[in-house]
């Protein structure tokens, strides 16, 4: 449930934090990095990704860096991770600020409903979560789905 929370987080709030350009040079030098220590230290980096793939996307990221913010980039690096598709490989948010709602949200027979809260939210509890700034929670699943972190590439209830 942390993930979904995160993962929301970073799509929907995170952005307008990192809203700032990138440095490009700093960035360039984290990719090769973030290569490097894959190629180096994985397995089976290229299981469920092929060599080529893997590259074509990594050179895409890397396509006009200073017109992308650096939360372009991460959720970028979250979407080519999760492609490894092995379920503990996974990009750090470690160091990211993040914003998280005061709520818990868990799939309950089909519908995303309110689990936890503080006691200024507690008349949500028990609620149904239908959709956030107009997307349904199935649309919202499939996103997250693209990036979700430390999930088996075969495993398709990643947030159940």
């Amino acid at each position: 449930m942390i993930r979904f929370l995160i993962a929301i987080s970073i799509l929907f709030i995170f952005s307008t934090a990192c809203a700032q350009p990138t440095d490009s040079k700093l960035w360039i030098e984290d990719l090769e990095l973030y290569r490097t220590n894959l190629e180096k230290y994985h397995i089976e980096l290229y299981k469920n990704i092929s060599k080529v793939e893997f590259e074509q996307e990594l050179e895409q990221i890397k396509s006009n860096l200073n017109k992308k913010t650096d939360t372009d980039i991460i959720i970028s690096l979250m979407r080519l991770t999760r492609k490894i598709g092995d379920g503990h490989t996974a990009f750090s948010l470690r160091g990211i600020e993040t914003h998280l709602y005061p709520i818990e949200i868990s799939k309950i027979e089909e519908q995303w409903r309110v689990i936890k809260t503080t006691n200024a939210h507690e008349h949500l509890l028990g609620k149904e979560l239908i959709a956030i700034d107009g997307k349904t929670m199935m649309q919202i699943e499939n996103e997250i789905g693209k990036v979700a972190q430390y999930v088996e590439m075969n495993n398709p209830k990643l947030l159940e």
